[in-house]
């Protein structure tokens, strides 16, 4: 049985610096358009690798991806595979959902940059047409 308790945001943090939990949430959105932007938070040493999680062979595999295979896109995207594989086997996390958002836009409206990663939108070219 899993009996779950709303806590203000400070001690959520605070007991996730300490590990006194059995299960906690966290959340994580991409700093650029890259699998690594996920994937390296769970290495061993990574301060934000609440868990504390940790595999060697994971942890090869993105040293791989971002050092000796960085410069070959189909291996590296190879290692990152075979670590996100390790990860979901050995329940180093449970993805519990994605996020997503819907906008209405006039078609009039042109010039927006969706952007994958980071700011969702750039307005900086943006502009109606009559």
């Amino acid at each position: 049985t899993v009996s779950l308790r709303n806590i203000p945001f400070q001690t959520l943090l605070s007991r996730q610096k300490t590990h006194n939990y059995q299960v906690t949430m966290a959340d994580w959105y991409a700093d650029f358009a890259d699998p690594i932007t996920f994937l390296n938070i769970l290495t061993t040493n990574n301060p934000s690798n609440v868990p504390q999680w940790s595999s060697k062979q994971y942890d090869r595999l993105i040293k791989a991806s971002s050092t000796t295979d960085a410069g070959n896109a189909d291996k590296r995207f190879e290692d990152m595979t075979k670590a996100q594989n390790i990860l979901l086997e050995n329940q180093g996390v449970t993805p519990l959902y994605q996020s997503a958002s819907k906008n209405l836009l006039s078609s009039k409206v042109k010039g927006i940059i969706y952007n994958t990663a980071g700011a969702t939108y750039n307005y900086k070219d943006a502009y109606v047409v009559k």
